[in-house]
Formats: structure tokens, C-alpha cells, sequence
């Protein structure tokens, strides 16, 4: 079964403010993560993993992942490998 911010979070007994202060982030940002309405960072879902207990890869089935643009020309930013 694949498990959503949403669902993990209410497991969990907290609003979303009170997730959003756990991790870090403003309320407002919280709430459209969790509304699946734009993605977020690798590092911000790397806090979303270590405090939720769930992996990355059930919550990305359902949530994009932002990666990073440059600035010049917005294309996206490769990892070196």
C-alpha cells in the first residue's frame, strides 16, 4: 500500500502546523507538500524520512521531487557522478 505525507502524519496524531515546526518549515510550505501540489528537496524529504519513519521512495510515489535549476539558463542541475 502506498502511504502519503497525509496519512503518515495523522498516524502520527499532529496537525500539519505541528508537523511543519517538527521539521522545520513554514506551515504554508507544509500544507502544498502535502496537498501534492508542488515538490520539495532532497534534503527536505531526507527530514521528512527521519522524522516520519518512512521511506523516501513510498512518499515520492505521490510527491515530485524538485531538483535544482540554474539560475542562467533554468535548465536542471545534474549530480556528478
Amino acid at each position: 500500500m502506498r502511504k502519503n505525507l497525509q496519512e503518515v502524519r495523522k498516524k502520527k496524531g499532529l496537525t500539519q502546523e505541528q508537523a511543519a515546526n517538527a521539521l522545520g518549515i513554514p506551515y504554508n510550505t507544509y500544507r502544498v507538500y502535502e496537498s501534492g501540489k508542488v515538490g520539495t528537496t532532497a534534503e527536505t524529504w531526507d527530514k521528512i524520512e527521519d522524522f516520519f519513519g518512512v521511506p523516501q521512495r513510498e512518499l515520492r510515489k505521490l510527491f515530485p521531487v524538485e531538483r535544482p535549476r540554474c539560475p542562467a539558463c533554468g535548465q536542471t542541475i545534474k549530480k556528478k557522478q
